[in-house]
């Protein structure tokens, strides 16, 4: 099984037979992948059917949470390999009192991970592992903490930024309000027109937690003229408007020009960042 799983071909045939067998075959068939997950989730091949294990069970297989927890931070650089995680963390149980001692081990696991948070972050696979944390409510007080060091530059960091989208997109209470009462005014009307920044402020915009809201909007509604000038902030300002948060302005130069597509075109093409990012089933 695990010669197959290196291969094309081989691989798909060991993903079809483990969504056909039962919980007992499966469990048996796993055991030939004992010492070898490592390997294989760093695999262009095997680390799908890695992932295949992870989807059957629902839970994370001790063997898998333990063979990857001393390279976890290595597992979450790999394009392949982060992969995996992202697919440990959707299984990852939260409520204490009903975690089996599988998922304890994926947690000390991810909590490794943690460990190097701030730089996976600026990572281009590794902010997938720290993005999808944040979405499915794993450490998110240590993750807001961390973004809190340092809110601008990771904001203005083409990969970080995104992690921050995320933040001020799920975060809610006290994790949300160390993040967004880290920037003052004048770093968001930065941010509102730079390549990745403008994204992070759009995010910060549409939260109706965000207390300081109102006096932003009245900020960025002085500055909206100068937005309007970059390509960057031209969408954030249409945006806003239709938002009902700043004012439409009569004859600004540039209102004719089209509005940026996404977070990802702003930005030079990252083939083997989107492609893992497709193939780990998240939004783009």
């Amino acid at each position: 099984a695990y010669t197959l799983s290196l291969g094309m071909g081989g691989c798909h045939c060991v993903q079809t037979v483990l969504e056909k067998s039962t919980t007992s075959e499966q469990a048996k068939l796993s055991k030939h992948f004992h010492g070898r997950v490592r390997q294989l989730s760093q695999h262009m091949h095997g680390n799908y059917v890695i992932q295949k294990i992870l989807e059957c069970c629902g839970t994370t297989p001790r063997f898998i949470s333990q063979e990857l927890e001393p390279f976890a931070v290595q597992t979450a650089r790999h394009r392949c390999g982060c992969r995996i995680l992202i697919k440990i963390i959707r299984n990852a149980v939260t409520d204490g009192d009903d975690a089996s001692k599988v998922d304890t081990d994926a947690r000390v696991m991810l909590q490794s991970v943690l460990k190097s948070c701030a730089d996976l972050c600026k990572h281009s696979f590794g902010h997938h592992v720290i993005s999808s944390m944040i979405e499915h409510d794993k450490f998110c007080g240590e993750i807001a903490q961390v973004l809190a060091t340092e809110t601008l530059a990771f904001a203005e960091n083409r990969n970080a930024s995104y992690v921050l989208e995320a933040a001020l997109k799920y975060l809610t209470g006290p994790d949300f309000d160390t993040i967004a009462n880290n920037l003052n005014c004048e770093e968001v009307v930065k941010l509102a027109g730079h390549q990745f920044g403008s994204f992070v402020v759009k995010a910060l915009m549409k939260n109706r937690a965000f207390k300081g809201r109102l006096q932003v909007a009245e900020r960025l509604d002085t500055n909206q003229a100068a937005l309007m000038q970059s390509k960057f902030g031209i969408n954030l300002v249409k945006e806003l408007r239709t938002d009902g948060l700043i004012k439409a302005l009569p004859d600004v130069p540039g209102m004719d020009l089209p509005p940026t597509a996404s977070h990802a075109s702003a930005a030079a093409p990252l083939s083997e960042a989107e492609r893992c990012l497709e193939l780990a089933g998240r939004p783009s």
